[in-house]
């Protein structure tokens, strides 16, 4: 008897209780907690030696660490904050080998601290900040320059940098305690115990494996000063061992150390108050506004968002440990009421038709100088609205005089019609060109531009630091933006609707530099020169709300709903995701409501409807119907197709099987007809690929250009398959390109880690495991992703763990093969063979890959059915006898039978003595003895393919 084995898994569940307790109870649990700071602790170096060039590590781990560069073997061993110290000159490192415990035990979680005292001012921004205090080759560091602050800490996530800052200068000759935890899922950074910057960055972290240096790091640069108790920890800790450990931690009943300030802000702000207190631990907190408990608010930081007059009010915070209770001076809310022209320092219009100057009309007197404009009257042109500025692209600019009151805060807008010409000043990065043209910059507190980088971010702006979606800008017409900071976060907003969702971001600190329009700075020293026309250019001291940004864009927000974009028809294939999403003007509030097939979805009442992991029987019309209170209207119907998953040519856009022998076309053997047009060479025959013929690319000039068309866009779920035989990693610049669609997706060879690297959103890199990539030899690849992860494949088989990422905007930009671009101004060449490259607008399954592999290894195309290994028929030869046919996709495996005498047995066994021999084309037979049992189940095994 014969059966189908099924493999089952369990998944593992937690039942978490908690136990809920209300303000002003009796607290009889709330006692100090036991604080252990010894509990995974990975290492510590005391520093307390007086001699020698080793330093030690106290715990069991043992990762003693060299001295490397010291003058001699005591001066160095010197006073620090906790017993002694090392004292670095500014050239000299510790060298700690790499060790498990302090590299790839902490990927997924883990904690640094240490003492330091700087020989000279660390500052929170400007030239020279390059103090490197610590780090663990590629993997966490403290250090100086990235962030804003006297030193940081930064983590890296395949190889891109994620940094928390402390936001503050350091002064010299002080000692400071500093602290870096990562739980999976955030970074946070602490000084003297005081929680400072977080940035989000999902685990695991990099682990390249290489040394831990205390006082440089790994390129030459480092620490003068001194440093004491540096420790590592296996897990984040927590507030209260960080405050242990910074010396915050006293004894006895809650004492506030820091009142909650009184503020004055406008609506539609966020506001965040905060005390500090000390006491024996744990503190729990209370808010409370107008002596009323503020639900959840149990944190010594409060936040209100979009504050509104009601918001206005007293706050007051108590403060409980087991031994008492102390409540703050009360901190007054005051919130200005707001329209347009509340919070504007400054307004240029544009509306002169004459003279070269701009006037401001916001009412505060800040004229614009326009600066080497020709004549009087030339650059004053229609505008968007009324008159507005021709800016010539090469010298012409307008000039703000500073005034203290110009100084933003926390919370900005800036609003403006441009329409730009160009992308502004071509600039040279060296081995390729880029543009820039500012809008508006006051040096380092804000800078708005216009920017099209092959290298960073094309076609779209940036504003302190921050950009847009790529592709968001267009040439040649007039397009309103919006920039706002507000709660630490950037939305940018086009013709009076969001782009995309909030970014980090802020602006930075306030200097006298003047406001310059159209370029980098009042002089033309560094030309980043704005060409094109801007009008209705504003700033705003507050963050202006979605309604009053709608009004500034010329939208209606006084009348009836009306539809501005309609929700776009969808095809989509079976498990992928769909969102609709229209934008309405009219009289806020406004609400929707969505249908399909005109009967409305349960829940679905936002501007957005998404449908996750679509099936065929969610096919259909779908409309939203957005109403206020001065009428409704619906939407037009925007159609949803759902093509069932079928063979592994579902959903396949594109497949090149580079069997061409002659001509200058590689032919799309998809059905797509998305052909490429060979640049610089000739299709030959005679180049053997892995499955029939293959591309030899020279390296030196040849590569593929395939038209765009929308079918080569991927979104959210996409695979691409190829065959690769490399001869080198790379030829210039440490990339060898396979295929990119410009910023929606880059699959390109890394030559610093011999891997792949898929560039996804915002040029964000995420990389195959290092080393996965050999030369001179055939190989697969392939690519998946769903939903916002990432996979790697080699030879059929995941390699690495799945990344948290996403691709970038589709775009219109022709599909490269074997290069950057359409020309060879960025060269960025592959060099070597290519074969049977695929693109899927859907994830393939491991078992789909594993197919495209096994085919390939028997020379079938990637549009070959896959099939699994199929016991074809048995047959009884005799007495105690069994043979089993089968068939097997297989070339490379060894095949085992097993039987277990009933499926509710645990376990299967080998059976012994089996002899596999040929039974026809692509069939095996497996001779055997049968056991005595009198009913058994047998299977059969294709063994895992022994390791490289």
């Amino acid at each position: 008897m014969f059966k189908t084995a099924v493999r089952t898994s369990t998944s593992s569940c937690t039942l978490l209780i908690a136990l809920g307790l209300a303000w002003g109870q009796t607290i009889p649990a709330l006692q100090a907690q036991a604080i252990d700071l010894n509990r995974g602790k990975q290492a510590h170096w005391k520093f307390d030696e007086t001699t020698g060039l080793t330093a030690t590590d106290s715990t069991a781990s043992a990762n003693h660490g060299t001295l490397v560069d010291f003058a001699d073997e005591k001066s160095h061993w010197v006073q620090g904050r906790v017993g002694g110290a090392l004292a670095f000159n500014g050239a000299n490192y510790v060298e700690v080998p790499d060790h498990a415990s302090i590299g790839g035990d902490l990927i997924n979680g883990f904690s640094v601290a240490a003492w330091f005292r700087s020989n000279v001012p660390l500052a929170a921004s400007g030239a020279g900040r390059v103090s490197r205090m610590f780090e663990k080759g590629d993997g966490y560091f403290f250090l100086q320059d990235p962030g804003t602050g006297g030193m940081n800490f930064l983590v890296k996530k395949n190889n891109g940098n994620t940094t928390a800052s402390i936001g503050v200068p350091l002064e010299a000759n002080t000692w400071y305690h500093i602290t870096g935890t990562f739980d999976g899922t955030v970074i946070r950074v602490y000084l003297n115990g005081e929680p400072k910057g977080t940035a989000n960055v999902a685990g695991p972290l990099d682990d390249d494996k290489l040394a831990l240096r205390i006082g440089s790091d790994d390129a030459g640069r480092f620490f003068d000063g001194a440093m004491d108790d540096v420790q590592i920890w296996n897990r984040p800790l927590s507030v209260q061992e960080i405050e242990q450990l910074a010396g915050k931690v006293v004894a006895g009943p809650p004492v506030i150390t820091q009142q909650p300030e009184s503020k004055t802000v406008f609506a539609g702000a966020t506001v965040e108050f905060s005390i500090k207190a000390e006491g024996a631990q744990p503190l729990a907190f209370q808010w409370r506004k107008d002596g009323a408990n503020l639900s959840g608010q149990t944190t010594n930081h409060l936040v209100l968002s979009d504050v509104s007059l009601a918001s206005a009010g007293q706050y007051t915070v108590s403060v409980q440990n087991a031994q008492g209770s102390v409540t703050s001076q009360p901190a007054v809310l005051t919130v200005t009421p707001v329209d347009l022209n509340v919070g504007k320092l400054a307004q240029w219009k544009f509306d002169e038709t004459t003279g070269q100057t701009a006037a401001d009309a916001s009412g505060n007197n800040r004229p614009g100088q326009l600066t080497d404009f020709a004549g009087a009257t030339a650059q004053w042109v229609s505008g968007q609205v009324k008159q507005a500025l021709r800016f010539d692209g090469t010298s012409s600019r307008v000039i703000v005089a500073n005034s203290e009151s110009l100084t933003l805060g926390p919370d900005a807008t800036f609003a403006f019609w441009i329409n730009p010409a160009t992308y502004g000043t071509e600039q040279s990065a060296g081995t390729y060109t880029f543009n820039e043209g500012r809008i508006l910059r006051k040096g380092t507190h804000f800078d708005v531009f216009v920017v099209d980088n092959p290298g960073s971010v094309r076609q779209t702006l940036i504003a302190s630091g921050v950009n847009a979606p790529q592709t968001s800008l267009e040439l040649g017409k007039w397009q309103h933006f919006a920039v706002v900071f507000k709660g630490g976060l950037v939305q940018f907003y086009k013709n009076g609707f969001p782009l995309d969702e909030p970014k980090p971001g802020q602006l930075g600190a306030a200097n006298t530099d003047p406001i310059v329009l159209g370029n980098f700075d009042a002089d033309i020293a560094t030309p980043r020169f704005f060409n094109g026309a801007m009008d209705e250019v504003a700033i705003w001291q507050r963050p202006l709300s979605d309604v009053e940004i709608m009004e500034i864009a010329g939208k209606d927000v006084a009348g009836p709903p009306k539809i501005d974009v309609q929700p776009q028809p969808s095809k989509k294939l079976e498990g992928a995701t769909v969102t609709f999403s229209t934008f309405a003007t009219g009289k806020r509030p406004v609400t929707y409501q969505w249908f399909r097939n005109a009967e409305a979805i349960p829940g679905a009442t936002a501007r957005q409807l998404t449908l996750a992991s679509v099936a065929p029987a969610q096919a259909g019309q779908y409309t939203v119907k957005v109403k206020n209170e001065l009428g409704e209207v619906t939407s037009q119907p925007a159609e949803l197709t759902v093509e069932s998953l079928g063979a592994i040519t579902s959903g396949l856009v594109a497949y090149w099987n580079f069997d061409e022998t002659q001509g200058t076309v590689l032919r799309d053997r998809s059905g797509n007809a998305h052909d490429g047009a060979l640049q610089n060479f000739t299709a030959v025959s005679g180049i053997k690929g892995q499955v029939g013929g293959a591309f030899d690319l020279d390296g030196v000039d040849d590569f593929i250009i395939v038209p765009h068309h929308d079918q080569l866009n991927l979104a959210d779920q996409g695979t691409i398959s190829v065959w690769l035989n490399p001869r080198t990693y790379s030829v210039v610049g440490g990339y060898g390109r396979i295929v990119r669609k410009s910023v929606n997706y880059d699959f390109t060879v890394y030559e610093a880690n011999r891997a792949l690297r898929l560039f996804g959103v915002n040029k964000t890199p995420y990389d195959a495991p290092a080393g996965s990539l050999e030369l001179d030899v055939w190989q697969h690849f392939a690519m998946t992703i769903r939903s916002g992860n990432i996979q790697f494949y080699k030879n059929g088989k995941p390699i690495g763990q799945s990344l948290a990422g996403r691709l970038d905007t589709g775009n219109k930009d022709p599909l490269i093969i074997g290069n950057f671009q359409a020309d060879l101004n960025i060269n960025r060449i592959y060099n070597g063979l290519m074969d049977d490259l695929g693109i899927w607008a859907r994830a393939l399954s491991p078992g789909d890959i594993e197919g495209i592999y096994q085919n390939g290894l028997a020379g079938k195309p990637l549009t070959a059915g896959f099939e699994q290994l199929v016991i074809k028929r048995t047959e009884l030869p005799g007495a105690g006898k069994l043979e089993v046919v089968f068939s097997s996709p297989y070339s490379n495996r060894q095949y085992a039978v097993q039987w277990k005498p009933a499926l509710t047995a645990t376990a299967w066994s080998d059976v012994s003595n089996v002899q596999f021999t040929a039974a026809g084309p692509a069939l095996t037979k497996a001779s055997f003895n049968r056991p005595a049992e009198s009913v058994a189940f047998y299977r059969i095994v294709a063994l895992a393919p022994p390791s490289p």
